[in-house]
C-alpha cells in the first residue's frame, strides 16, 4: 500500500490539468466505430481511459500512440472498425463504469458472446437499468448472484426503449452511441427525470461531432435514432477536466494560488458547475490567459448545495466547507454509494479523521466549518478522489495529513502527487502491508 504523508502548507503556481476523461471516453468510442482513422489529442491515460482504450482494441480498432510535448498527455491516432471486427469477446473494464455500461450495448450489435469483467467495488455496483434492457431485447445473460462477471449473448434490435435514468445518466449515452448502427430506427423513452443531464448533452455533443444526428423530441426525455446510420472520422481535442481542476480551485478558494490551464469556459462538464458553486459562496473567478484561478477576498459564505448532478464533486466540497465558519449543506447524495466507495461514508470519515465536524441526516451532509482542521490519516478505500480532497485537505490542517493507497488516484489523475509537488507541496511517500 502506498503511503503519502503531506506537510501543511499553501500551494502556489501552474497546473494544467488533465483532459477530461469523460469526453476521452466518448471520443474513443466514436473513433472505433468511424469507417478510416480518427485523431484525438491531449489524453491523459489514466487507468479509466486505459480500460477504454483496451475496449475498442479488443473490438477492432488500430491505435497508434503519440507522445505529445507534455509527457502526461498522448495524441492517439485510432483507425475504426465497421463492423466490429472481435479479436477479444472478455472485456475488462478495471474500475470504469463508463467503459462497462458504454461496451453492453455495443457488443449486442455483433450477437456474439462476451463476458465483462472489473475490479474493486464495480463488480458490486447495480446495473439493473441496463438489465431491463436486455429483458426487453431478450438478451440471455448470466451474473453471479447480480454481480461481475456478466456473460452475455444476443442481438440489440430497433424499436422503443423505456429506461429509469435515475442513478445513472451513463445508460442513455450508451445507447445513443449502439442504436445508431442497427438496421432499423430506435426510440428512447425515460421514465424519469435523468441523473446528470449534462453527460448526456456531453455525448450528443460528441455524436454530433462524428456525424451522427439524434433527434431530440421533447425535454422530458424522448430521443429518435434513425438506424443505419455511418460514424465519420474526425480530428477531436480534450479539453481539460474540470472533475479534476476542482482540487485546485478548491485550494485557491482556501488561500492557495494555483491557476489551472487546459479549462474551456463554456463547457458541458457537469462539474463545472463547481465555478457557480465558487461564486455563490463569494469567490471571484478570474481568467487569465489560458487558466482559471479564483481569489476569496472576503469569508467565503456557506451555502447549501444539491450534488445530484456532480455527485463527484462531494469530497472536495466537504473539504471546502470544513474551511469556512459556518455550516454548509450537501444534499441530493442518494447516488453517492454507488461510486468507488460508498463515498458518503468515506467522505464523512475523512472530514472526522481530520478534526472536521460532519454529520448525516436523511439524504443530507451537514458540516460545521471553523475556519481549519487538526490533521490526521485519510483511510481513501482506494477511492481517487478521496485521495486528492485529504491532499487539499492539508492546507488547511495544522499538522500532516498521511493518505492511504495514495496510488488509486492513477484512476483519474496519474500525475496528481507530481502536480501536487510542482505546486509547493511537500510529502514523503512510503510502503505498507495492507
Amino acid at each position: 500500500m502506498k503511503v503519502v504523508e503531506i506537510k501543511p502548507k499553501k500551494l502556489k503556481g501552474t497546473i494544467h490539468v488533465p483532459s477530461s476523461k469523460s469526453y476521452a471516453h466518448r471520443a474513443l468510442l466514436a473513433a472505433l466505430l468511424a469507417d478510416g482513422i480518427s485523431t484525438v489529442y491531449d489524453v491523459t491515460l489514466c487507468d479509466d481511459v486505459m480500460a477504454t482504450l483496451r475496449a475498442i482494441e479488443a473490438l477492432g480498432a488500430k491505435v497508434e500512440y503519440i507522445v505529445d510535448k507534455r509527457p502526461d498527455l498522448f495524441t492517439l491516432n485510432i483507425t475504426g472498425s465497421t463492423p466490429l471486427n472481435v479479436t477479444d469477446k472478455m472485456i475488462d473494464c478495471r474500475q470504469s463504469a463508463t467503459t462497462l455500461r458504454f461496451f453492453i450495448p455495443l457488443v449486442l450489435t455483433t450477437n456474439e458472446s462476451f463476458v465483462f469483467t472489473a475490479q474493486g467495488n464495480l463488480p458490486s455496483r447495480p446495473l439493473d437499468d441496463m438489465y431491463e434492457i436486455l429483458k426487453q431485447d431478450y438478451i440471455v445473460y448470466k451474473n453471479k448472484d447480480g454481480k461481475l462477471p456478466l456473460h452475455l449473448k444476443g442481438l440489440l434490435r430497433g424499436g422503443t426503449y423505456c429506461m429509469d435514468t435515475s442513478i445513472t445518466s451513463q445508460t442513455i449515452s450508451a445507447m445513443l452511441f449502439a442504436l445508431p448502427l442497427l438496421e432499423s430506427d430506435s426510440k428512447i423513452k425515460l421514465t424519469q427525470k435523468p441523473s446528470s443531464k449534462n453527460y448526456v448533452d456531453m455525448t450528443l455533443s460528441m455524436l454530433k461531432h462524428c456525424g451522427i444526428h439524434i433527434d431530440c423530441l421533447s425535454e422530458a426525455g424522448e430521443f429518435f435514432i434513425s438506424g443505419k446510420q455511418q460514424y465519420q472520422p474526425f480530428d477531436y481535442r480534450l479539453e481539460g477536466d474540470y472533475s479534476s481542476a476542482a482540487f485546485w480551485l478548491c485550494a485557491c478558494a482556501m488561500g492557495s494560488e494555483v491557476l489551472s490551464t487546459g479549462l474551456k469556459v463554456k463547457s458541458l462538464q457537469a462539474d463545472r458547475v463547481f465555478l457557480n458553486i465558487l461564486s455563490r459562496m463569494g469567490a471571484k473567478i478570474i481568467k487569465q490567459g489560458n487558466g482559471l484561478k479564483v481569489r476569496a477576498e472576503e469569508p467565503l459564505k456557506e451555502v447549501t448545495i444539491d450534488v445530484d448532478g456532480a455527485p463527484d464533486l462531494v469530497p472536495v466540497l466537504a473539504v471546502l466547507a470544513a474551511s469556512l465558519e459556518g455550516i454548509t449543506q450537501l444534499t441530493g447524495l442518494r447516488r453517492l454509494q454507488y461510486k468507488e466507495t460508498d463515498r458518503v461514508k468515506t467522505t464523512m470519515n475523512m472530514i472526522s479523521s481530520l478534526g472536521g465536524d460532519i454529520v448525516q441526516m436523511s439524504d443530507k451532509l451537514i458540516i460545521r466549518g471553523t475556519g481549519s482542521l487538526q490533521g490526521g490519516t485519510v483511510h481513501t478505500g482506494g477511492d481517487h478522489r478521496i485521495a486528492m480532497a485529504g491532499a487539499i485537505a492539508s492546507t488547511i490542517c495544522k499538522d500532516n495529513v498521511v493518505v492511504t493507497y495514495a496510488n488509486c488516484v492513477d484512476k483519474s489523475y496519474p500525475m496528481f502527487w507530481d502536480d501536487f509537488q510542482k505546486v509547493g507541496g511537500e510529502i514523503e511517500e512510503y510502503y505498507m502491508d495492507g
